[in-house]
């Protein structure tokens, strides 16, 4: 038995218009070949599936069935080509994104504000999460794309990773603090007081020095957790406002609480301290087009972060980003 979507389409064609010489107008065939197709497939299927007159043709019982049944499916089939492309133009299509604490407030949410304003038929969950925990979704496959810090990832990892400019981190109190009556300040003076924030990478211990011995590490993975261990930056701030605790936070994010007075900078600003992060994903499987457009939102947000402070300054921003948004912006079916 030989039936295929040409020989369908033939068929309801057929029942469609109940003669040859329409049916093969409307297929752009011609009457003799639709007609050798048909007997072709009647040969091969065993039953009579029209039967013939000189006023057109009329479905059998046979034909009936398979008329009743074959619409079924090539509706299914528009349906299904309907919704990619949907997907394609981003009226329609699902992702689920994980990002680190601090991208999730300084690049990612707004990114899905954006997108979900542009393609509103879109469904968008986020997961924001310690970087670790992150990695395992994707691994998993319960996160097709994450935003997280990319330094402790091995160079042979699995995952692809497309980094993102980095951003200077500060390390913030609240006004009135002691140490910002200090003249000289050095390691060992900061972490004299408590420190609040989430989970930190390994390249953050290298600096710390002897430092780093008061924060407790994590045997299996060298992350180091600060004495007052929150996973939430909202919380790290009414902390440090509330006490003499410091937090170290990407300037962008505190930029606003700087401004009001609500926190204070400390003037010591190490080199190493500054975000490093970057697109994470399984190399084995394509983007969707929702995951290639958060890609662009995310990189377009991330670059005029890194670009604005050193423009103000009058210095090169370190990590234009644009690479990635350039990659992004390639890839096809990615609409504005």
């Amino acid at each position: 038995m030989s039936l295929d979507m040409k020989s369908l389409r033939q068929v309801m064609a057929l029942a469609t218009h109940r003669n040859f010489s329409r049916a093969a107008a409307a297929l752009h065939v011609s009457q003799p070949a639709l007609s050798r197709s048909l007997m072709t497939l009647e040969q091969n299927l065993g039953v009579r599936l029209f039967d013939r007159s000189r006023r057109g043709v009329t479905p059998t019982s046979f034909g009936q069935v398979l008329i009743d049944r074959g619409g079924r499916l090539m509706a299914s089939l528009d349906d299904i080509r309907g919704e990619l492309d949907r997907m394609r133009g981003l009226e329609s299509g699902s992702l689920t994104v994980g990002a680190g604490l601090y991208p999730a407030e300084m690049s990612v949410g707004t990114a899905i504000g954006r997108l979900t304003s542009r393609h509103p038929g879109l469904r968008i969950s986020l997961r924001a999460a310690p970087w670790r925990d992150i990695v395992e979704s994707i691994v998993a496959q319960e996160i097709e794309i994450a935003v997280v810090d990319v330094s402790a990832l091995p160079a042979n990892s699995p995952l692809g990773i497309d980094r993102l400019p980095c951003h200077e981190a500060l390390f913030v109190c609240r006004p009135g603090h002691p140490l910002l009556r200090e003249s000289l300040l050095s390691v060992a003076k900061i972490f004299s007081y408590p420190f609040v924030g989430p989970t930190l990478p390994p390249r953050i211990s290298a600096p710390l020095g002897s430092v780093a011995d008061r924060f407790g590490c994590d045997p299996s993975t060298g992350d180091l957790v600060p004495p007052l261990h929150v996973e939430s930056i909202a919380l790290a701030r009414h902390i440090v406002t509330s006490c003499d605790a410091i937090a170290a936070l990407p300037r962008v994010l505190m930029a606003g609480d700087l401004a009001a007075g609500k926190l204070a900078a400390l003037p010591w600003r190490p080199a190493w301290l500054h975000t490093n992060y970057g697109f994470v994903y399984r190399r084995d499987r394509d983007l969707s087009p929702v995951a290639r457009a958060f890609v662009a939102e995310v990189s377009e947000i991330e670059t005029a972060l890194a670009a604005a402070p050193a423009a103000s300054r009058g210095l090169r921003p370190r990590g234009s980003g644009v690479p990635v948004r350039r990659k992004a912006r390639q890839q096809a079916g990615v609409p504005r």
